[in-house]
């Protein structure tokens, strides 16, 4: 959470700052002698982008628990589950906590370019970890941080450019942002399945990353920023001494810290069941 002062507007310093990620609140747009949002228009093409963006952040993320299970089955016979997991842990982890660093990159190159960049990277990530799949290092920079780094970048753009662009609709264009991650983590995982079993680890993750390159760069120059960020970045701590944003806060960091257990070693699990029935 961000406090953005647009240069040469003063405010009263009795007047609470506007709170912002990376572009100014609905609702406030009076207030700056801006245009209303307009609620449609080329704001759906923008968010056709962040669907698609979506779809392959989440695609990697559902899939991650069969990846694992093909890799300790095939080429990481001898490394443990826990650091193999940890590899999947690793982007997701980072994909949430370079958030801020994330607004003020955007606040630097644009949206357009920081998307850019995000899909690059995501699509790089797997393109290489496809060659090292027998690493665990390798997987670690490849599958872990470079993909952490490229699915933040998508995931933070794609939760902020709806704000600029919907207002009495935002609940809606939100949803469809969502609704891409839902279909490519709920699609992919079965895509993953079959593309693991026939074609085997390596092609799966060069798959992954040329679809995603296909589809993800070029849909990235559509993005348009309708308020271009500018002005100072500074984090509001004070927002902390409120309870309510507080419980909030603390709500949301128990609720994500369980939340790819389950697809992450479910694939496991049922793998373990199969072969021990096997034995039986």
């Amino acid at each position: 959470v961000a406090l953005s002062d647009r240069p040469g507007r003063s405010r009263d310093d009795n007047q609470p700052a506007n709170v912002t990620t990376g572009a100014e609140q609905p609702g406030v747009d009076e207030a700056n002698n801006m245009e209303p949002n307009p609620d449609g228009g080329y704001g759906w093409v923008v968010i056709f982008v962040c669907f698609i963006h979506t779809f392959w952040q989440n695609a990697w993320t559902g899939s991650w628990g069969i990846l694992q299970v093909a890799l300790l089955e095939t080429t990481l016979r001898d490394s443990t589950p826990s650091t193999v997991s940890f590899i999947g842990s690793l982007g997701i982890a980072l994909s949430c906590a370079l958030g801020i660093f994330t607004i003020r990159l955007a606040r630097t190159i644009g949206a357009r370019w920081t998307s850019f960049i995000g899909i690059l990277l995501y699509s790089i990530s797997n393109i290489v970890s496809s060659w090292a799949v027998s690493n665990v290092g390798g997987l670690f920079i490849a599958c872990g941080f470079t993909y952490g780094l490229g699915a933040c970048l998508m995931y933070t753009m794609s939760n902020s450019l709806p704000i600029q662009w919907f207002s009495t609709k935002l609940g809606t264009a939100n949803g469809i942002v969502k609704l891409g991650g839902g279909i490519g983590a709920t699609v992919m995982a079965i895509v993953t399945g079959v593309l693991t079993e026939r074609l085997g680890i390596a092609w799966t993750f060069r798959i992954f990353g040329l679809l995603s390159l296909v589809t993800g760069v070029p849909a990235a120059f559509f993005i348009r920023e309708r308020i271009p960020a500018q002005g100072s970045f500074d984090i509001d701590w004070t927002l902390f001494k409120d309870v309510s944003f507080s419980c909030l806060f603390a709500s949301g960091v128990v609720g994500v810290f369980s939340i790819y257990a389950p697809p992450f070693f479910l694939p496991a699990v049922t793998t373990s069941l199969e072969i021990g029935r096997a034995h039986v």
